[in-house]
């Protein structure tokens, strides 16, 4: 009888045993942001997703009108995830435990430069890359032992080509007719 009560209490314990449900919600101001976690496409802002591991995440919240917003969302465990913890509370604690992150993003209005600004400032890098001179020349890499050092050609003068290797049998080779004679 003893037998029959521990197992009918290992199975009610073992059914009721708990677990922890892990989820954030994205709020953004204004709302209606597109919001993707880690470069995948999750939904439109106040939007509610699931939280595989705790860490980091990144969040890109994007809307017309407004500046694309990329943040690093760092959320650490709590202390009933922490290793060794986490056993008991996912598998023999009876209830069930939330955890839910509420994360809220403020957007930037999009700013239009006008064109005159933009302009100025290219002039202006402009003018600073030209005070800047003329760049070294790259230093030579270690001399290669096995090469021989190229010949200068004579001053005004083109090196002549080297001569191409003739084409594989059966090849049309271009200036023939195609023909065999």
């Amino acid at each position: 009888m003893k037998r029959i009560a521990c197992l009918a209490a290992l199975v009610t314990i073992g059914s009721t045993a708990g677990c922890v449900e892990r989820r954030f919600t994205v709020y953004s101001d204004p709302p209606g942001a597109l919001v993707y976690v880690n470069g995948n496409y999750l939904g439109m802002t106040p939007v509610d997703g699931y939280i595989t591991y705790y860490g980091k995440q990144q969040f890109t919240l994007i809307k017309e009108g407004y500046e694309t917003l990329d943040v690093v969302q760092s959320y650490p465990p709590p202390w009933y995830e922490w290793p060794g913890i986490d056993f008991l509370t996912e598998n023999i604690w009876p209830f069930k435990l939330r955890d839910v992150r509420k994360f809220s993003y403020t957007m930037r209005p999009l700013q239009s430069i006008p064109p005159d600004d933009v302009r100025s400032r290219a002039e202006a890098l402009r003018a600073r890359g030209q005070n800047i001179g003329v760049p070294l020349p790259p230093r030579p890499l270690a001399p290669a032992a096995t090469l021989p050092p190229p010949s200068a050609p004579a001053e005004g003068t083109l090196p002549s080509p080297r001569p191409l290797p003739p084409p594989p049998a059966g090849v049309i080779s271009p200036g023939s007719s195609g023909t065999t004679p």
